[in-house]
């Protein structure tokens, strides 16, 4: 594997444990402290059950993440995940001052 093939894997492995704590910090703020979900598409899956929200967050990100590798010769596939993994780190900075 090249070097940036193994940086991208790398990435997208961290972009997936991320989504699992962005899921684990949704869930215990939905469903034990009354937090508020923005995004419709999960709020709409928390509506209709905890379980099958953390179902489709993982299966959404699993897919994403499996068609950016899949696809990683593109320029744009690179640069969608670099935003992504951006935004993640803003949302983790965001989390330290909230705690």
């Amino acid at each position: 594997m090249e070097t940036r093939d193994k940086t991208l894997f790398v990435v997208l492995i961290l972009l997936n444990i991320f989504n699992l704590v962005d899921t684990t910090f949704t869930y215990v703020a939905f469903v034990h402290a009354g937090g508020v979900e923005l995004n419709p598409l999960m709020k709409l899956a928390l509506d209709v059950s905890p379980l099958f929200f953390i179902f489709l967050k993982i299966v959404l990100m699993s897919v994403a993440t499996f068609y950016l590798w899949r696809h990683r010769m593109l320029k744009s596939a690179i640069f969608v995940t670099s935003l992504y993994f951006l935004n993640f780190l803003f949302q983790a900075f965001q989390l330290h001052f909230l705690l």
